[in-house]
């Protein structure tokens, strides 16, 4: 009873991650299709963005409250700069998505201890590492960023700025996730040997 479960549920996961990879393709996709239009619509008809509420500016750990407003330009700069680390930031998703998709096809078919397992749950293990250093690397650059593109070094200086909130949060659970996935991976290598010597033995 309780394999056909895991091979119904496995079934089950493996369809909603493919639905997941899909996804995230799509999102990726109208997100830079959005941004490109913005960006040529910002330059043929500058008011169209400069017409938003552009008076608070959140920059990773900043929060910037304006008196006149932010440049639509600096902020399509802004963006089009932190568009490059989500990409990479997507790529891995993706990969892991992928990885996820690899480890639950031999449970889909009744046998979780395949060869491969214990080796795609490591690939999982050093993604999700690199997922988080992703992560907090892309607010650093979000922050150093905006302190070129908005030259916030002068306008700390000026009466433009009304008040700044820094509000840095470091995630180190991703280190934990790291070790806790490369745990499982050992232990899924040591079923796979147990698997391999009952074969053997039958």
């Amino acid at each position: 009873m309780q394999h056909q479960k895991m091979i119904k549920t496995a079934k089950v996961l493996g369809k909603v991650f493919r639905i997941l990879q899909r996804l995230t393709v799509l999102c990726a996709a109208l997100a830079m299709i959005l941004l490109i239009v913005f960006t040529i619509v910002n330059a043929v008809n500058p008011d169209f963005i400069a017409g938003a509420d552009l008076d608070i500016l959140h920059i990773g750990a900043l929060t910037f409250a304006f008196s006149g407003g932010v440049m639509p330009n600096a902020i399509l700069i802004y963006i089009w700069t932190m568009a490059v680390g989500a990409i990479a930031y997507i790529a891995v998703l993706y990969y892991m998505l992928g990885v996820f998709r690899r480890i639950l096809k031999p449970m889909a078919d009744g046998n979780p201890f395949a060869p491969f397992v214990s080796a795609e749950i490591r690939r999982l293990a050093f993604s999700g590492l690199a997922i988080g250093v992703i992560s907090n690397l892309m607010t650093f650059m979000e922050t150093k960023a905006a302190v070129r593109i908005f030259d916030l070094s002068s306008l700390l200086q000026s009466n433009q700025v009304q008040n700044v909130n820094v509000n840095f949060h470091f995630d180190a659970t991703f280190v934990i996730l790291f070790f806790v996935l490369l745990l499982v991976s050992y232990i899924f290598r040591y079923g796979e040997e147990l698997q391999k010597l009952s074969d053997e033995t039958l």
